[in-house]
């Protein structure tokens, strides 16, 4: 990836230099690259960033500023009053270029404070601070199964210590009977984190993508499991000597009667030749890969109290751990590591995509659908009707 070519495409984006052309295809780049997409959405706050802040100080600088030359043009006014009493014009006159030269002198000091306002922030950014895991792994928490915590209709199978006086050690904490250590995590004030606790094993959770199709069929409805993308175009359906049968692509599987998952079995060569409509439609519904199968990944999550919502991932004793901070109350977050490299949080309805290459705290970005394919693996399941044709 051209870093250099992508960062200037993106200031010209901001700052309107592109031509309708160029900005079209520019954002198509963005929609099919999630990480285009994150260096346009960090930029685009930067930019809102220093345009708050350097209205802020500008108006109040230039307003000093303008305040002292209004001082000295009133009394370079004075002085040329009292020298020149006969001769009013030339006072005049003279002022002419002192009033120019003092509108570039202020445009000159707006260009440099900008230019300071946008290198500090630079300077401010690459001090983020680094989350570090400092203490032992606490003893293996209890959960329940996975089975328990499965959707109804999913495919199974697969504390601080006080600081003490100036010169006085601190006093080793107290371990508590029956209760195992916490991780403590180092960060600066912005990301503090409080109330830090290991999340259930059940709720991290490693998935393939794509698996293989599955389905079930009752009440009408065709449920398709295994892949959430697929294109709702290349399926058909048809009864042939009266048993349905699924075309996608060139592929075709017969369907059954089944509330538990089958896999689709394909069959051989099919031709098809002058089908004929039935007074007959069939409900397909492509379930999300929440409802596929999975099993429990090795990854430790960690959550803990935080102002901000917040993610890293840390090494400790070869184990790779993710740390969430700032996460709403009284819901229960999923993670979910795609193909063993990619991992997204579930929080309700809300889908983030987490980056494996983070290693200091940054704000969680939430996507969804309309930016990012990877977001509809786990939105809510697409419905579809299809009507079923009849073949010899």
């Amino acid at each position: 990836m051209d870093q250099e070519r992508i960062q200037d495409n993106i200031d010209r984006y901001l700052s309107g230099e592109m031509n309708p052309d160029e900005r079209r295809e520019f954002e198509l780049e963005v929609s099919q690259t999630p990480e285009i997409q994150r260096l346009l959405d960090f930029n685009r706050k930067l930019y809102k960033e220093i345009e708050v802040w350097g209205k802020q100080k500008l108006r109040k600088r230039l307003d000093d500023y303008y305040s002292a030359y209004l001082e000295e043009s009133d009394l370079d006014h004075d002085q040329a009053a009292q020298t020149h009493i006969a001769d009013p014009i030339p006072a005049v006159l003279n002022k002419t270029p002192r009033i120019l030269g003092a509108r570039w002198w202020r445009m000159g000091i707006a260009a440099g404070i900008t230019g300071l306002l946008v290198i500090s922030m630079i300077f401010f950014i690459r001090q983020q601070p680094k989350v570090e895991l400092t203490e032992e792994t606490p003893a293996e928490t209890p959960v329940d199964s996975l089975e328990e915590i499965a959707p109804p209709d999913s495919l199974q199978g697969r504390s601080k210590s006080k600081p003490g006086k100036e010169g006085e050690q601190p006093k080793p904490q107290q371990s508590v009977p029956g209760a195992s250590k916490e991780k403590m995590l180092k960060s600066q004030p912005a990301y503090a984190l409080s109330n830090i606790k290991r999340l259930p094993k059940s709720f991290v959770r490693a998935a393939d993508y794509p698996q293989q199709l599955q389905y079930t069929f009752k009440n009408g409805m065709l449920t398709l499991y295994g892949d959430p993308l697929i294109p709702p175009l290349r399926l058909k359906l048809f009864r042939q000597k009266g048993r349905l049968l699924l075309q996608f692509a060139d592929d075709f599987f017969f369907i059954d009667p089944t509330e538990t998952a089958r896999p689709l079995i394909q069959i051989g060569p099919l031709s098809v030749s002058d089908p004929q409509p039935l007074d007959e439609s069939i409900r397909i519904r492509l379930a999300n890969l929440q409802e596929s199968k999975f099993t429990q990944s090795d990854l430790e999550v960690w959550t803990g109290t935080s102002p901000q919502q917040i993610y890293s991932f840390e090494e400790k004793n070869g184990k790779r751990a993710l740390i969430l901070g700032g996460l709403p109350e009284g819901e229960n977050p999923l993670v979910y590591v795609v193909n063993g490299q990619t991992c997204f949080l579930v929080l309700g309805s809300s889908v983030f995509e987490l980056d494996n290459a983070v290693n200091q705290p940054v704000v969680l970005r939430r996507i969804n659908g309309a930016s990012s394919a990877n977001a509809r693996l786990f939105e809510g399941s697409k419905e579809f009707e299809r009507k079923v044709y009849k073949i010899q």
